[in-house]
């Protein structure tokens, strides 16, 4: 890398060659995998129990993040859809919570 904090040309294209960019996406397979799997199930209970995110928490969740941001450039529908994800990821984790019977 070089001093400034950019990476020179020749670097960006070896690791983004299709060899390495296939050796990451087989050693991370299963925590892609992981990961898919729960964004599935967090959208599944979420429509199963019929929760919804309104527009006072996703405009608060979307007006935080852009105060913590610091000033820097954020595309806000991009923004708006991540913080929509978070909520429902938290309502589902809180019914979860709520409802869980420990054995």
């Amino acid at each position: 890398m070089q001093s400034s904090g950019q990476i020179a040309p020749e670097a960006v294209e070896t690791l983004t060659s299709e060899a390495m960019v296939n050796n990451y996406i087989t050693a991370n397979r299963v925590n892609f995998e992981k990961g898919v799997r729960q964004t599935l199930a967090v959208a599944d209970i979420f429509e199963r129990e019929k929760l919804s995110v309104s527009e006072e928490e996703l405009a608060k969740e979307v007006n935080e993040a852009k105060s913590s941001s610091m000033g820097m450039e954020r595309d806000d529908e991009k923004l708006k859809e991540q913080a929509k994800e978070m909520l429902e990821g938290l309502k589902v984790l809180n019914l979860l919570r709520e409802n869980a019977t420990l054995l």
